[in-house]
């Protein structure tokens, strides 16, 4: 990896530029500020985490780290990096961060390339139809800054799209490439794609030529055309009167696709199709997910699949269809939130049934990996803080699966200068990095001032923001966070053990906490969101007696300032999902386990006599915790019998050790530097 990788220019505030200009260079010079100061896991993420191509020639680590005021990567001697704390706070007067450095020893991020897991894919983002309209409003020379800032040779190195198959809810209207009823034979399929050629397929173009690097392009269908799909029945709020109606928005439950083989033949066919008509306008598509989404019947352009019906659409048609036509082109399932991922992982890739393709292969060979959002399908302020264990767990179920997160982004609509937001995303890029992704994707590559054009009105964030007359772009934090990982991460790099052990100092209130977030083991670090006491007492239907508290004060829900709330471990309250959560210690409604630690090492709850103990096989940063029933194993015999000696210990993903001195909750025998965390991600906040 070379160390005079250039990152964006920033300009001298004392520089000839224009005042638009002006803007974004004092955004891009807090920028560096803010990322070192405030998140200095993603400033290392490429040398802490990732061996770059020398690592087959001579095992040998190389670290690097960025230098705000050279701009470049430099080189740094030794195999572990050290980091002061800094404090910032937002001064409402100036509308900016001023940041502090503090008294408090050094966090410490160690690497061992003894341990090698996934190759990396890339990183990129989405190439909508809202994206490219926006990009051709623009004036040349702003369009050219466009495409070298994400795809340019002194850019941020993207090199993974995405592309919608017919409309999104990003484009300017619902539209498909073929509207005759009952057209089976796909005759009067449009072949030019014509509707692209105005604005997509020439945005997709640009970005290809300018890039150094080949950029694989994942298609994805929102919506097959209205006369395939299910009728949904469609209201008359004049009349009260009903009637059924094929539409591209929307979609019938619980499987949108009509269900016949003449139906599912001509999908697959038009997809196929499609593959080759982007070929043929000079744009390859790398992968295919059968369908956006697919369990959220949207307002917008929408199809249902159950995991049954679509491990069913590719086993029998779009598999062996692709297989004959695109032999080259990968077939991803799922494409939705990663809670279900696990779900759709064991349909699609590990039940196993004789292939027609070979016999000696299996049907679910047809799909070479899965695709995940970082949506949590709830409340918008807990999107990207949750899911890390189903990546972990689909890695596991089928380990040569490929998982790429393909979708991400803040809503509802543009909140510029949002450095909440930008961690949030970080935070998710790590974590699915650390739980075996080979990949990320942003969703929309720009979008105008209000966060569209969306022809349903589900405006949202972006990296790259277009002022009000299109004059020009405004960068966004979250720019520079994906810059960590997409300039210094480039394809083919391998991940390698890293273990961070922060030492950030403690704080009366956290904003990073909420009711609600699960509690899950993350790397120790010192700071008050893995403080634990056994101090509350509560008294509910459920549970009696004193429980699981969390040191810290938390924000209330609103993320106001006015006022804080005390948070407790509490069982899951959206089942199927078992994973402990944070709740109000005051909620009557809360399920709380009153938890012991018996002589064992193990933390009972009194009112069940479960244990605590990690879910499943996941033993990595970012494991989530359940109570399940105690379990024990024989202790080694000692050379010497001891009298009164337990003959008997805790399974090691139910020992846990309690700090007295610092309130830490650990896992000695799984992990010993991994503690108890309230939550991850940072919840975002309306304007501060």
């Amino acid at each position: 990896m070379s160390s005079q990788n250039n990152y964006q220019s920033i300009p001298n505030a004392d520089d000839d530029i224009e005042p638009v200009d002006k803007i974004i260079a004092k955004q891009a010079k807090t920028s560096f500020k803010y990322v070192i100061a405030a998140c200095v896991l993603i400033v290392v993420v490429a040398v802490s985490v990732v061996l770059w191509f020398r690592f087959e020639a001579g095992r040998s680590i190389e670290v690097y780290e960025t230098s705000q005021e050279q701009k470049v990567m430099r080189q740094r001697p030794g195999r572990g990096l050290e980091f002061g704390n800094t404090h910032c706070r937002y001064d409402d007067s100036n509308a900016e961060y001023l940041c502090s450095k503090m008294d408090s020893p050094p966090a410490m991020i160690r690497l061992d390339d003894a341990e090698v897991f996934q190759e990396v894919l890339g990183f990129g983002g989405a190439f909508t139809e809202a994206s490219a309209v926006n990009f051709y409003k623009l004036p040349p020379d702003v369009q050219n800054k466009v495409i070298e800032l994400y795809f340019g040779k002194d850019g941020i190195g993207f090199t993974v799209g995405r592309v919608h198959i017919n409309s999104c809810d990003f484009a300017l209207e619902s539209y498909s490439f073929d509207n005759i009823d009952g057209d089976f034979e796909l005759t009067y399929f449009d072949t030019e794609v014509t509707h692209d050629n105005a604005f997509l397929l020439p945005f997709i173009r640009r970005a290809v030529a300018a890039s150094e690097r080949p950029i694989k392009l994942v298609a994805s269908p929102w919506s097959p055309p209205a006369w395939m799909k299910v009728p949904v029945e469609v209201k008359n709020l004049t009349t009260g009167t009903s009637e059924y109606v094929s539409k591209m928005t929307g979609s019938a439950w619980p499987n949108g696709l009509i269900d016949t083989p003449q139906v599912k033949y001509a999908w697959a066919r038009y997809i196929s199709k499609w593959i080759t008509a982007y070929n043929n306008k000079g744009v390859s598509v790398w992968s295919v997910t059968p369908q956006n989404e697919p369990e959220f019947a949207a307002p917008w352009d929408a199809c249902l699949y159950t995991a049954e019906f679509q491990k069913d659409f590719i086993d029998h048609y779009l598999g062996p269809v692709l297989h004959s036509e695109h032999p080259d082109v990968l077939i991803l399932g799922f494409d939705h939130n990663k809670d279900h991922l696990v779900d759709w992982t064991e349909t699609l890739m590990v039940q196993q049934e004789v292939s027609k393709k070979h016999q000696e292969k299996k049907k679910h060979e047809y799909v070479d990996g899965m695709a995940f959002h970082w949506y949590s399908g709830g409340a918008r302020v807990e999107d990207g803080t949750y899911g890390y264990d189903a990546v972990n767990a689909s890695h596991h179920l089928a380990p040569e699966a490929f998982l790429l997160a393909t979708e991400g982004c803040s809503c509802p609509g543009v909140e510029v200068g949002n450095w909440l937001r930008a961690e949030r995303l970080a935070h998710d890029v790590m974590f699915d990095l650390q739980n075996h992704a080979q990949g990320w994707v942003d969703w929309n590559l720009l979008v105008n001032h209000e966060g569209g054009p969306n022809h349903l009105g589900n405006l949202c964030d972006a990296a790259l923001v277009t002022n009000e007359d299109f004059t020009d772009i405004v960068v966004q934090p979250k720019f520079h966070y994906l810059a960590h990982f997409s300039k210094f991460v480039p394809p083919g790099a391998v991940r390698i053990k890293s273990t961070a052990v922060g030492n950030y100092h403690f704080a009366p209130v956290d904003p990073n906490i909420q009711a609600g977030v699960e509690v899950g083991m993350y790397g120790c670090e010192r700071s008050v969101r893995q403080v634990w006491s056994f101090g509350a007492e509560v008294k509910t239907s459920a549970a009696q007696g004193r429980v699981l508290q969390l040191a810290s004060a938390a924000l209330t829900m609103d993320q106001s300032y006015d006022g804080t709330v005390r948070l407790c471990v509490a069982r899951s309250n959206r089942l199927p999902r078992t994973a402990l959560r944070l709740a109000d210690c005051t909620d009557p409604a809360a399920d709380f386990p009153t938890l012991v630690l018996n002589p064992l090492g193990q933390m009972v709850d009194t009112n069940t006599s479960l244990c605590l103990s990690f879910i499943g096989d996941v033993r990595e940063p970012g494991a989530l915790l359940e109570l399940t029933t105690c379990e024990v194993v024989p202790t080694e015999a000692p050379t010497e019998p001891v009298h009164g000696a337990s003959t008997v210990r805790a399974a090691d993903h139910q020992f846990f050790a309690l700090s007295s001195s610092t309130g830490e909750i650990t896992a000695p025998n799984v992990d010993s530097t991994l503690c108890l965390t309230a939550g991850v991600a940072v919840p975002e906040r309306r304007s501060v």
